[in-house]
């Protein structure tokens, strides 16, 4: 995986504010090894578990889009997870807290309600964490899901990782986000900074995306190596794209679906979004 596609998967979706995601169904409280994690268990049938991106969490970036309840009511159980130093889950400074542990998390998750296997989904950070349970765990996976997210087997440029971090963990996300998007206005990046940094411990933030930017590269081999059955799910303007095709030319089957007119920060919150994920975990039920 090329460090400027670790870099996209670090940037959450950013555009569904707190107040807009606050009826939240009850959550509950969990032990991985130590660290205490808040996780909610909705409806019944087949487990669909769901993994957030970045500086968000379950509630910003499954529950208020409407995600969890669509598939609850297409007759899946939903298990979303705020993920460590995120949401309701307990803030590590430490980012070797992070990275591989987060992966051993979904697993305990997983373990802690008795789930086999599951239909995985992961949203940019959360895509990250989700393809490497596919390849550390690949029979607890039935589908992989990888929103605003692909695995770069072709390789890229390296960004500024360490000032990005740096920035996140004084509270300024300018860094990141003008990597990420050229064309966003002064106003927009002012007012995802600040939305961002009321809603996080940037400590624990900034923790997580050194962590996570720390993770070893996935070649062609070890995604062509599982029969798990993947969908890459990501809109049209994301700026990582591009890596579909490469993934496809990796993985035997891979399908792959763009959401007309949305970005990376919009695309999950899309009714195709929705609609497409629930015809591919439909299809392998």
């Amino acid at each position: 995986m090329g460090r400027i596609l670790v870099v996209a998967a670090l940037i959450a979706p950013l555009t569904v504010s707190p107040a807009a995601a606050q009826a939240a169904p009850q959550g509950r409280t969990f032990d991985s090894d130590g660290v205490r994690l808040h996780y909610i268990d909705e409806g019944s049938g087949e487990p669909v578990l769901l993994i957030h991106g970045l500086a968000v969490s379950a509630v910003m970036n499954w529950i208020g889009p409407g995600v969890v309840e669509g598939l609850v009511r297409s007759g899946y159980r939903v298990v979303a997870h705020d993920s460590r130093g995120h949401g309701e889950s307990d803030k590590l400074h430490d980012p070797s807290m992070y990275g591989s542990a987060e992966v051993d998390d979904v697993v305990r998750l997983m373990d802690h309600l008795g789930i086999d296997r599951a239909h995985v989904v992961g949203y940019s950070r959360g895509g990250l964490i989700a393809s490497r349970l596919r390849a550390a765990h690949p029979d607890r996976v039935r589908t992989l899901t990888l929103g605003g997210y692909g695995e770069d087997v072709t390789g890229g440029g390296p960004p500024p990782l360490p000032e990005m971090a740096d920035s996140l963990e004084a509270g300024n996300l300018a860094p990141l986000l003008r990597w990420l998007d050229q064309d966003a206005s002064d106003e927009e990046i002012r007012q995802t900074n600040r939305m961002v940094t009321d809603a996080n411990d940037m400590r624990a933030v900034a923790a997580a995306f050194r962590a996570a930017a720390a993770f070893p590269p996935l070649t062609a081999p070890d995604l062509a190596a599982s029969e798990v059955p993947v969908l890459v799910l990501m809109g049209e303007d994301d700026p990582f794209v591009r890596q579909i095709d490469g993934m496809v030319a990796a993985v035997d089957g891979l399908e792959s679906l763009i959401v007309p007119g949305a970005g990376h920060t919009d695309a999950f919150a899309r009714p195709a979004f929705l609609t497409a994920l629930v015809g591919f975990i439909g299809k392998h039920r």
